[in-house]
């Protein structure tokens, strides 16, 4: 199935490396610290999209969709959910930092579950894009086994692309007014969720 993103879709070549570095020097899996949060806070910035009505008509989710005010209806791309998940697994590796240890049996159930939905839904996209780049074996210099050679060239979305079409396409999910249920009324107030009466 085609998507609205496709045309600014472009491939490259890049190589990945076994442990978190590379040319931009920003990390997201060091220990936690407000550069990391900060690194994932702009990484998931523009997460929330306008989908036009049109594609909406062609999804057939028109009837299940959240109109925005000025037009199109929230959305997002895959790749972000991904990120999310990634984000909160992160933070469970991490629970002191983020203070799991003050959430109730109920918040923890909760995040247990969430976790597990993220691990299920990244298994399953790693699955679904099968990347089939060889790994060739080499011998390890410090132990008997032989240990893989990660650093192949994948071919991958150039993000700077993507960025693109997601960036002018984005906006704040959590500016007031802008997403109102039509049952339970405003959701966000001053950037916070609104509690249910």
């Amino acid at each position: 199935m085609d998507s609205i993103v496709d045309r600014f879709l472009q491939y490259e070549f890049r190589e990945f490396y076994q442990f978190e570095k590379g040319l931009q020097n920003v990390t997201y899996f060091t220990e936690p610290d407000a550069e990391v949060d900060r690194n994932w806070h702009n990484i998931l910035a523009h997460q929330n999209i306008r989908i036009p009505k049109h594609t909406m008509e062609e999804l057939g989710r028109v009837d299940e969709g959240i109109e925005l005010p000025g037009g199109g209806y929230f959305g997002s791309i895959m790749v972000y959910h991904h990120l999310h998940c990634l984000k909160n697994l992160y933070h469970a590796l991490h629970p002191e930092y983020y203070n799991f240890s003050k959430l109730t049996s109920h918040e923890q159930e909760r995040l247990a579950e969430h976790n597990d939905h993220c691990l299920h839904m990244l298994r399953e996209a790693v699955m679904c894009q099968g990347d089939t780049t060889l790994i060739t074996m080499k011998w390890n210099s410090t132990g008997l086994r032989p240990i893989g050679n990660l650093t192949s060239p994948h071919e991958c979305v150039n993000w700077d692309r993507l960025m693109e079409w997601v960036v002018p396409n984005s906006f704040d999910a959590l500016a007031d007014g802008m997403l109102v249920h039509p049952t339970f009324g405003l959701v966000f107030r001053d950037r916070q969720l609104v509690e249910a009466s």
